[in-house]
């Protein structure tokens, strides 16, 4: 065939098939059909170990030339598919013979030997991880660690020399040793001084092997094969292995039953044993149960076709396997003065040619337990023809509580050893040992090591907290931290770091809820230098850090609720600025940025050059509950307009009041965020905002038609928008309005009023026009002849200005507020605010302003020659249509509205109004302005009659003509609260007294005389300032919302 290389009527390249995971959590089957090699089971599943897989089922089938493996692995979102196809391609052997299958065998050609480089590089000062962090990125890079040395210099620099090789051959290349170099600036930061890349020579190669760099009697002790007997009982049997060997089933194969507990590496384990050992597998069958139970069948054959037969040979596998599964790992702790000093061994056969990683776990593990590292040096030791490799690592002690070696030399510290091995092969190992389960349950009690040896390294930051204590009777029991690939650090951010590390060992249940925002602020912390993360955190209220300032050239100032703090003496340098910039996204076009995963904004400031020269890095927080003081509103099905000035919250509000819409009442929401500022920055929202939708905006000039997008694409119910502050915007914002979508947005301005004198946002409130009076209704307004007037309905119904984060101001009609402001009056609006009691629930208090007249309840009108649709419409007019209802019922009419001269002619309406005890407001003519007067009467929000000049003369002349001459009592018209308050006071400075007359919603006075209160002190008639408090009381409450008659005042034209 033309065009490909065929293995058996097979394309070469379909010999590794992968079919990937169609949902989260399944398992991806990689088939393998291709001729058959000694170790080729093993070589299939060090690549996958390469590439951070687990392996949760096996099968595997040969006839000694071609083999059919099929292997179910679950993987991660950031495994690269293509390129695990590639290499496990490469160690596929290749078909060559058109008429027989050629048996390959690696060991009969001798392997080139890859070339090795020597990586140099100097660091101006240690840090927690530094180490694991370089070994991450070589990692990441396929570049394998031969051989490293750490030093320290007296001056505190760092000096590291790691001699590798290149999986890819590419490393003798330019763009190669641009590439590795670039990564290592990006994980170093400023700390990195210079960094090098050359070829080693032959000299230095040959050195790098070396292997008599440690006393034979650590060795002849440390790297004895049986495991130490301490060991038998210990921890380690808590992963029984049980090894069979039958050779009756099979008459030509042994086979050999393997039950375990699983973890990551235990297929590559037995396949790199069998392949020692020259053994061919013939059928396998690997299976792990959800608890871990893992069971393997192997047919085997030896390399010449036979059984194995002899009960030595089956005895000496059976031991390797048991050895192999339970870990070969040798940990020892070995005192060097004043210094300690940590050896870790693995045979070389599962280290050097064969398990990856291995000194990347290592550098994991001590960074976990937060251990300096002074020097490192990797070699290789025989003892017993067995080839080790050895990591000596010198442990940096510090002025903590230290191991005395008087009691290391009299052997107390045995048990400590025991527990660094036992910790070795459980949890320094945990990137290869890492069960496909993320279920991994470790006692505390095996990390006494951490309590008594960690507390003595020097580059442990901050506090260490005692985890557990070996008298303690019953181990608490923590989760195994989740361990990330090296790629995680590029890509997901999520897994381990070095300032999240020791939160997870320590954390409690009592503080596992604010894990997800102490990772966020983890996730914050890291934009600053060293120097400044230190100080900062020492800081008693970082948790309510605000942002922080850095400006070129300037000291670095983090904002608190309380004030401004410096946070170093040390002005900011072009170092610290990148270090910043490189733990960020891309700047947008409006100079934002933001941090992967959470809700913290980066603004940036530029010089004329655009190069950036300051950072103002705020924190993000999604606060649950913060939008409790509009519940209602938002419930209300209302657009709501929110106003403030930048840090009062108001971001915080709307990202609250989004998952309230899509998870309280089940809306389908989209947020229009143009600096992921709602949402959090990356591709997945922040789960702060629930279940809606976020539309990112690649422009910021670009936001009016992602706002038109999201209403014409997605059929929203509603539509959240942060910072409305073009006109364009503005136009939008109204266009959906207008489409029967729920809008809720935020501007800036203090109050309502800066929104009215913004041009570009003026028809949010509904447009402002100037409009000229004439000469009659000017001198009847008592205004100028030309006013300001709202052109039109606003945008949003309600406005909610923020005060500060627990106080806000309530707009219920946004339109009779614009009209207020118009009109030079003062505003109605609601204050709240926010209580945290005892135990910190949020309480909404709804409090009273000085001018708050209280919405009037729905009054039902009974309407005499005039028409009803021009009623109707000027109620829509103002607003107040479901405020106003015309009824042709007596019995459940609150008032009667008639003309003049329909009064003269009907009499029978005062009749009428009188047995129902009903007001009737009669108006001159059926014109506009009389009708929208009479209206804001009958609804309380205008009074009536003579003006206050009139009202009080109408009690004087009662009371100087009527009451005390004749000792008659008189009744007053009806009046609204505010007015029978101020005619109480008037009767009470006659010193006489006042009752009630009317009813509860249509008050009047009646004035006694002083003969009468004492003739009808049975009645208990209440005293003026009895009735006064009542009175202020229910107009206070709003229990009288409306103003009624049941004489025929004329209302003034």
């Amino acid at each position: 065939m033309v065009g490909g290389n065929i293995e058996m009527g097979i394309l070469y390249e379909d010999a590794v098939v992968i079919s990937e995971a169609e949902k989260p959590g399944e398992s991806t089957v990689i088939t393998v059909n291709c001729p058959d090699k000694t170790g080729l089971g093993c070589d299939l599943c060090r690549i996958i170990l390469f590439f951070g897989l687990s392996i949760s089922r096996g099968d595997l089938q040969t006839d000694g030339k071609w083999c059919y493996i099929v292997l179910w692995v679950v993987g991660n979102p950031n495994t690269r598919w293509s390129l695990l196809k590639k290499r496990l391609l490469e160690v596929c052997p290749s078909y060559f013979s058109t008429s027989d299958i050629s048996y390959y065998r690696p060991g009969n050609q001798e392997p080139k030997q890859p070339d090795v480089f020597l990586l140099k590089f100097w660091c101006s000062y240690d840090r927690k991880g530094l180490l694991h962090d370089v070994t991450e990125v070589l990692c990441e890079l396929e570049l394998t660690i031969k051989r490293v040395k750490v030093s320290t210099a007296p001056d505190g620099r760092v000096m590291d020399l790691f001699f590798i090789t290149d999986t890819r051959e590419l490393l003798h290349t330019k763009n190669r040793q641009e590439e590795t170099i670039h990564y290592l600036k990006d994980v170093l930061g400023d700390a990195l001084i210079s960094c090098e890349i050359e070829s080693a020579g032959a000299e230095v190669t040959a050195c790098s092997q070396g292997s008599s760099f440690l006393p034979s009697a650590i060795t002849e002790d440390m790297f004895s094969l049986e495991l130490p007997d301490q060991h038998q009982n210990g921890f380690l049997n808590s992963n029984p292995v049980t090894v069979t060997v039958d050779n009756t089933l099979s008459p030509s194969h042994t086979l050999v039953q393997i039950f375990c507990k699983d973890y990551k590496g235990l297929m590559y384990d037995m396949m790199r044993t069998l392949k020692d050992y020259n053994i061919q597998i013939s059928y396998g069958r690997f299976f792990a149960s959800p608890k871990r139970n893992c069971e393997v069948d192997l047919f085997i054959m030896q390399a010449d076709g036979k059984k194995i037969i002899d009960p030595n040979k089956q005895d000496a596998l059976c031991s390797r396997l048991r050895m192999e599964l339970l870990r070969p790992l040798r940990v020892a702790v070995v005192s060097r003065g004043p210094d300690t000093e940590l050896l870790v061994a693995n045979p070389v056969e599962l280290s050097g040619r064969g398990r990856p990683l291995v000194f990347y776990d290592i550098t994991l593990a001590l960074q976990i337990l937060s251990t300096g590292i002074f020097s490192v040096e990797i070699g290789r030791h025989m003892i017993h023809d067995r080839e080790w490799e050895v990591y000596r690592i010198l442990l940096d002690e510090g002025g903590g509580v230290t191991v005395p070696r008087n009691k290391i030399e009299e052997g107390k510290t045995e048990s400590t050893k025991a527990n660094i091995r036992v910790m070795s092969s459980r949890f320094l190992l945990i990137d290869l040992q890492s069960s496909c389960y993320s279920a991994h349950q470790i006692p505390l009690s095996t990390f006494t090591y951490i309590s008594t040896i960690s507390s003595s390294f020097r580059r442990t930051l901050g506090v260490h907290r005692r985890i557990s204590s070996s008298k303690s009777s019953t181990p608490s029991v923590v989760r195994a931290p989740e361990v990330r690939k090296p790629s995680d650090r590029y890509k997901s951010r999520n897994g381990l770091t070095s300032e999240s590390v020791n939160s997870v060992l320590t954390s409690t249940p009592s503080t596992s809820s604010c894990s997800v925002s102490n990772s966020e602020m983890d996730s914050f912390l890291e934009l600053l230098p060293l120097r400044m993360r230190r100080v900062l955190c020492k800081h008693t209220a970082v948790g309510e850090l605000i942002e922080v300032v850095l400006d070129l050239g300037r000291k670095p100032l983090a904002r608190f609720p309380s004030g401004d703090w410096v946070i170093s003496e040390q002005p900011v340098k072009h170092e610290d600025l990148k270090h910043a910039i490189s733990k960020v996204g891309d700047f947008s076009d409006d100079n934002r940025s933001g941090i992967d995963s959470s809700l913290h904004r980066i603004s940036a400031i530029r010089n004329r050059k655009m190069q950036i020269i300051g950072l103002t890095c705020r924190v993000g927080r999604a606060v649950s509950g913060s939008a409790e003081l509009i519940r209602d509103l938002v419930e209300g099905g209302g657009s709501i307009l929110v106003i403030g000035p930048p840090g009062v919250g108001k971001t915080t509000l709307i990202r609250e009041t989004a998952r309230m819409l899509a998870d309280d009442q089940g809306k389908r929401v989209i947020i229009v965020d143009t600096s992921n500022e709602i949402g959090g920055d990356g591709d997945v929202p922040h789960a702060g905002i629930g279940r809606a939708r976020r539309m990112q905006v690649p422009n910021v000039h670009m936001q009016h038609n992602v706002m038109i997008e999201a209403v014409e694409n997605h059929m929203p119910q509603a539509i959240i928008i942060d910072e409305i502050g073009t006109e364009l915007e503005a136009l939008a914002a109204s266009t959906i309005a207008q489409r029967g979508v729920q809008l809720v947005g935020t501007a800036h301005g203090m109050t309502i009023d800066n929104i009215i004198k913004n041009p570009s946002l003026q028809i949010l409130v509904g447009g402002i026009e100037s409009v000229t009076l004439g000469d009659d209704e000017a001198r009847k307004r008592k205004v100028q002849k030309t006013i300001l007037e709202r052109k039109g309905p606003p945008t949003f119904t309600c406005a909610v200005e923020m005060i500060s984060r627990t106080e806000c101001r309530v707009h219920h009609r946004l339109d009779a507020t614009v009209d207020a402001i118009l009109a030079g009056k003062t505003p109605l609006f609601e204050i709240r605010h926010m209580d945290t009691g005892c135990d910190d629930s949020l309480k909404c208090t709804p409090m009273l302003g000085n001018n708050l007249v209280e919405e009037s309840e729905a009054r039902s009108i009974i309407k005499t020659m005039i028409l009803e649709s021009d009623l109707l419409q000027v109620a829509k007019v103002m607003g107040l249509e479901d405020n106003v209802d015309v009824t042709d019922d007596i019995e459940t009419a609150d008032a009667i509205l008639a003309s003049s001269s329909e009064m003269k002619h009907n009499p029978w309406i005062r009749g009428v109004a009188k047995f129902h005890q009903l007001p009737v407001f009669v108006i001159k003519s059926n014109t506009m302005a009389q009708m929208v007067k009479a209206v804001r009467t009958i609804l309380g929000f205008e009074s009536f009659g003579p003006h206050q000049k009139g009202r009080s003369k109408e009690v004087r002349l009662a009371i100087e003509y009527i009451v005390i001459p004749g000792g008659e009592p008189v009744e007053l018209l009806p009046r609204c609260s505010e007015i029978i308050a101020r005619q109480l006071e008037l009767v009470e400075s006659y010193q006489l007294t006042a009752e009630n007359s009317g009813t509860e919603l249509n008050p009047r006075l009646q004035i006694l005389p002083l003969k009468t209160n004492k003739k009808t002190s049975s009645k208990s008639p209440k005293s003026c300032s009895t009735l006064q408090k009542e009175t202020s009381s229910k107009s206070l409450t709003g229990s009288s919302g409306g103003t009624s008659v049941s004489r025929l005042p004329l209302l003034p034209q």
